[in-house]
């Protein structure tokens, strides 16, 4: 007997939402985004430690997707398409071990912490 893992992400041309157990826990519009980037963590392996951190527009708050999630690599890869998306030679921080985060979008941007 399987189980569904509780938390995974969803996407389309208009929005990202995540959710646990089914449920939403918050919605984003991708026309409201002001920045998109990654993070890491010290934590790993033994808990999640790579995010895709979402920035909205007028909001401290950043929305982040553990690259462990359902549906987070296909919504990384999506992200990885954009146009202005600039990734520098840090790339998406994959298998940095310390605390750290990149902006990826806009290009403006690139290179410099999302958090």
């Amino acid at each position: 007997m399987s189980t569904k893992p509780p938390f995974r992400v969803e996407f389309n041309a208009e929005f990202i939402r995540s959710l646990r157990n089914g449920q939403e826990v918050w919605s984003l519009k991708w026309k409201d985004l002001e920045a998109i980037g990654y993070r890491t963590t010290s934590s790993g392996p033994w808990f999640d430690d790579h995010f895709l951190v979402f920035r909205k527009k007028g909001e401290d708050r950043p929305y982040e997707v553990s690259l462990e999630w359902t549906g987070a690599m296909e919504l990384s890869e999506h992200v990885n398409r954009l146009g202005d998306t600039k990734m520098t030679e840090r790339g998406t921080l994959m298998n940095c071990v310390q605390d750290d985060s990149i902006t990826i979008w806009p290009s403006s941007r690139a290179g410099k912490p999302i958090i």
